[in-house]
């Protein structure tokens, strides 16, 4: 008797091995700047760092007398029109314990959506808007009146995906803090420790600190996507006491500057000077903060058991990378890694 043998078509194995296939994350970046300029040299880095989608900080909302927005964006040139671009809005959580009536609430989302559109059209004309991020740090006392302005923004603009960035304290206590009700969520995996105390080795990005936000079956409601650090500062300390973070100083180039050498695990100031908007006197001290890519690797595996699963895209933050000593190289190693 002959045994017939069953022959899968090759048609059939390619569409099963294509199904199969993890797509590939989304390669991204905020843009945190009030005066961004676009020009060809941002086309070339997007390409060769793989990267397709941009967040903008547009604005954010202050409590002045009222709540406004301040720092308004004003770009130069055009942003490459191949980027997907999503408006990204911060809100302090001041705002929401003042604006609380459903009235005040429904101002406030009606003035920040018409910003918003009068941006997209003054400077991002011929980009679809197909998604707006708010960034918020809200607490258990101002969830309510946040998710509120949240849902009636939906309102506005149902064609439209929402999506909320989520700290960590707000994702490890997700029962206190509540869940937005937006499309998806972004953990924000960065700036976790305290840095006026001169024993934090970084404050930026400390695995040891963020591990402690995790526990075994931590999940989510909502999709998370992460969002990284590839930025640096110095912390500025005179006679051993914190002045603040010293502006203008950076990994990118504090080994270019002629009035500080190493000292110890950071470097001294050696001669009385004026840079940026600081007044450095001789002996004065700075510590560099600069995440490594290795603890940003580290950090992708700490997240990863919370994240989307199926595709999490990577948010770095943020470009360009003028306060770091990252290039387009090191951005491609993060996401790919």
């Amino acid at each position: 008797m002959k045994v017939r043998r069953c022959i899968v078509p090759l048609l059939f194995i390619l569409v099963m091995l294509a199904c199969s296939k993890q797509e590939a994350p989304t390669r991204s970046v905020y843009i945190w700047k009030a005066l961004p300029e676009f020009s060809g040299k941002d086309s070339l880095f997007f390409q060769e760092a793989g990267i397709n989608k941009v967040y903008i900080r547009y604005f954010d909302v202050d409590l002045k007398n009222r709540a406004e927005p301040v720092s308004i964006i004003y770009p130069k040139g055009k942003l490459p029109l191949n980027v997907e671009m999503v408006p990204v809005v911060f809100i302090k959580n001041e705002v929401f314990k003042q604006v609380s009536s459903q009235t005040r609430i429904r101002d406030l989302v009606e003035n920040v959506d018409e910003l918003i559109n009068d941006i997209s059209v003054s400077y991002f004309n011929g980009h679809t808007i197909s998604e707006i991020q708010f960034d918020c740090d809200w607490t258990e006392n101002t969830k309510e009146e946040f998710f509120m302005f949240l849902e009636k923004f939906k309102v506005r603009n149902p064609l439209v995906e929402l999506s909320s960035t989520v700290r960590l304290h707000q994702l490890k206590y997700q029962e206190s803090n509540g869940i937005p009700p937006v499309n998806r969520g972004v953990l924000m995996y960065y700036n976790m420790g305290d840095f006026k105390d001169k024993e934090e080795p970084n404050s930026i990005l400390n695995n040891r600190v963020g591990e402690e936000y995790f526990y075994e079956g931590l999940k989510y409601p909502i999709e998370l996507d992460l969002a990284l650090p590839v930025y640096s500062w110095a912390v500025w300390y005179q006679r051993d006491e914190y002045k603040g973070l010293a502006y203008g100083v950076h990994a990118g180039n504090i080994n270019e500057l002629d009035f500080v050498e190493p000292y110890g695990d950071g470097y001294k100031i050696t001669k009385d000077t004026v840079f940026g908007y600081h007044y450095f006197r001789a002996t004065d001290v700075l510590k560099l903060e600069n995440p490594s890519l290795e603890n940003i690797k580290e950090a992708k595996e700490i997240c990863k058991p919370v994240l989307d699963t199926k595709t999490p895209e990577i948010i770095l933050f943020s470009y360009p990378p003028d306060n770091s000593a990252y290039n387009e190289k090191d951005f491609s190693a993060i996401y790919s890694d």
